[in-house]
This record gives C-alpha cells, structure tokens and sequence, in this order.
C-alpha cells in the first residue's frame, strides 16, 4: 500500500473560540470541510505560548523541560530527533515554508527537510536587535502566504514518492510594522467580522481602541484578527482542493492562542486562552485503519466527529507518524499517539518563553485545573510531575 502524502499547517497565534467550529463568530467552511473528513479536538493544547517552544514540542514531541528550546536565541538540540527527519528516514520527501525565523533554520527547525525555503518579509526593528539578537533591518517573519502555496503546489508534482510539506500561516500574529497594518484582508471579509463596516480611517480606530473581546462593541483589531482568520480560511480551501481526501492527510494546528482581554493582542504568559489551540485532522483513513473513527475510539470520537478528551501538541509527532506510516514513533518521546488510550489524562504542561529571564513562568493543568507557577527553571513544575508519576 503506498503511504499517504502529509500536509502538515500551522495556524500561528489562533483560538480555538473565535472559530464556529468551536462555537465562535468566524466562519471557516474549509476547515469545517476537513474536520468532516476526520476529526476535530475540542480540547487541545499547547505545551508553550511562543512559536519556538511550541513549535519544538510539535517537531519533537517533547515536553519544553526535555526538549529545552525556551530560549529564542538558542538552538534545538541536534540530538533530538524531529518528526521529518523520521518521515524522511520513513522515505518521504519533505519541504517546509516557515513564516518566521522563531520557526526557521536558525533555530534547528530545517532539520529533516529536503526544501526548507524562508522568504521574511517584514523586520522586527530595534525590538529584534533587543529581544531576539538580530539586526533591526534583517526580515524575520511574515511571508506570502499565497507564494507560498504555489512553491508548495510545484514541488509536490515533481515529487517521486509520498510527501511530508509543513506551511505556515502567521498573519493572525500580533505586530507593528507596516508590512503586517497593510497585510489585511479584503473589504469584504472586514465587513462581515466588524458591525460598523470596515472603514478606510481603521488604522486610527486600532491605535485608539482595544481589542474589544471582553466589551459589548468589537473593536477594530478583533476585527482584524477574526477577518485574517477567514481569509485563512480561503486559503486552506485552496490547498485542499489540491489534496486528494480519500488518502493524503492534513492536519491544521494553531501553535499557541491570544491573549485578547487587553489593549494590544499578546501571548507570552501560561494561560487558557494562550494555550488553547486549534487541532483538525482530516483526509484519507490513518494508515492501516478502516476510518478516523474506528483509529480514535480509544479516545472517545463522537458520531460528530470530535474528540473531547485532551490532546496536546505534543501527541502530533507520534500521531502524524503513526498516521502516514502506519508504525509506532521509533523512539521514545513525551507524546503519545491520539490512536491510544491516554495513561495520564487531564495533564498537560507548559512554559513560556521567558522561563529563564526575570520572573518566568511555568503552567500544569492537572484534571481541569490550572496551575501556574512563577518557576523561572522549571524546577516546581518538575517536582510537581514527579510527584505524580508523570516524568
């Protein structure tokens, strides 16, 4: 039986709340279209607020206290393999666009891909040189989304066997510099997420105005957030249509959420709803499994097609591969396969960003509960594990 090809996309800084899969205000048929085709988990997490750990946990399937990328300016560790250089080993060609260098090569993300193409187009300023040690003028995030769907669309074609592509979508990302205030979406899309009608003076009301999520009114830059969501939305519909769903996979996820209750979009704290993510599967069966559902009844898969146990971003690497391969994760991580019973429910950890700089934090949710913890090395929230028999 030929593998199935995998397309896995990253849905940066989105949650799951403002979708009306989720019960949210923003229409996304297309993801709805592919959550039809397999499953969607209402309960998903992620294992860190900020791209680079999350993004390490998801490669890796590694808690941040094992895989250790809590630093931007650090580098994963070599040692740690990621899930395309298994799928590669696997005999899949793999390509990955990144849409910021805090996912990029720089950082050890290309490993595992043939194609590894980062085409930045906004800088951070003198925040780069500050935060992330880069030099303000240098491109570091924000790509063409649409480019790249094209470049991801030809190199799949010349592919000789099965394929492993990973995209990033960063447009829902809060910034400040020009590229991203004209990135918006078309007219069309503000109207419909804004009552008042999108407005060519939009940019004043942003600087005047907060977010709105937690008022009566939607403020502008809720608007803003919810229509670059649908025009998400359109995109993945293209790409779709491109994928054949009777036996390619592809799995949407949203690498951490937003903190929307302030006066400017953030994440960078342990919170529910910066840790709540988005996490759709869908298209052909799992390999070696007669449907989704019969793959995830382990897990409790309702006849709707969603799974409400917890699962977390770090159960994708051994469930991707699991899924396109039809084996076991060949080595041992902290994930585990979505297709198996959950030894440890309720519990998923994370850290922030900042774990190693002035007052970090760290977080565990343990049967529902949120525990957050000012633990700028990890040391409570391991000892916390520990003590329950989880590391």
């Amino acid at each position: 039986m030929t593998p199935p090809n995998v397309l896995l996309i990253t849905l940066d800084a989105v949650r799951p709340d403002r979708l009306r899969l989720h019960g949210g205000p923003v229409e996304t048929p297309n993801l709805e279209r592919l959550a039809k085709s397999g499953v969607a988990f209402s309960d998903a997490w992620a294992q860190g607020p900020v791209t680079w750990i999350s993004h390490a946990s998801v490669f890796t399937g590694l808690w941040p206290l094992h895989h250790g990328l809590t630093d931007v300016n650090a580098m994963l560790d070599p040692g740690l393999p990621t899930l395309a250089e298994l799928l590669a080993r696997a005999g899949y060609e793999t390509a990955g666009w990144p849409a910021t260098a805090t996912a990029g090569s720089g950082l050890g993300f290309g490993r595992g891909f043939d194609l590894f193409e980062e085409n930045y187009i906004e800088s951070f300023g003198d925040w780069a040189g500050h935060f992330f040690q880069r030099p303000p003028d240098e491109p570091f995030a924000f790509v063409d989304f649409e480019d790249n769907i094209r470049r991801w669309s030809s190199w799949k074609k010349n592919c000789k066997g099965p394929w492993f592509a990973w995209l990033h979508y960063f447009d829902c990302h809060h910034m400040t510099g020009p590229v991203w205030r004209d990135r918006h979406p078309p007219a069309e899309l503000m109207d419909r997420y804004y009552p008042r009608g999108f407005k060519r003076s939009w940019r004043k009301a942003w600087e005047k105005h907060g977010t709105g999520v937690g008022s009566k009114k939607t403020g502008p830059r809720l608007q803003f957030y919810d229509a670059k969501i649908a025009w998400f939305d359109h995109w993945l519909g293209r790409m779709i249509d491109e994928l054949d769903l009777s036996r390619d996979l592809a799995v949407v996820f949203s690498d951490h959420g937003e903190d929307l209750s302030g006066p400017f979009p953030d994440h960078d704290d342990c919170t529910e709803g910066e840790l709540r993510v988005v996490m759709v599967m869908g298209g052909g069966p799992p390999s070696g499994r007669p449907s989704w559902k019969e793959a995830l009844t382990p897990r409790g898969i309702s006849d709707a097609g969603t799974v409400g146990s917890p699962a977390r971003l770090i159960d994708l690497a051994p469930t991707v591969y699991q899924a396109a391969t039809g084996e076991v994760y060949p080595v041992r991580l902290d994930g585990i396969s979505l297709f198996e019973p959950d030894p440890y429910p309720r519990m998923v950890l994370a850290m922030n960003g900042y774990c190693r700089k002035n007052k970090g934090k760290a977080a565990y949710f343990s049967r529902g509960r949120h525990c957050p913890r000012k633990d700028p090395e990890g040391d409570k929230v391991r000892a916390a594990l520990e003590g329950l028999g989880y590391l």
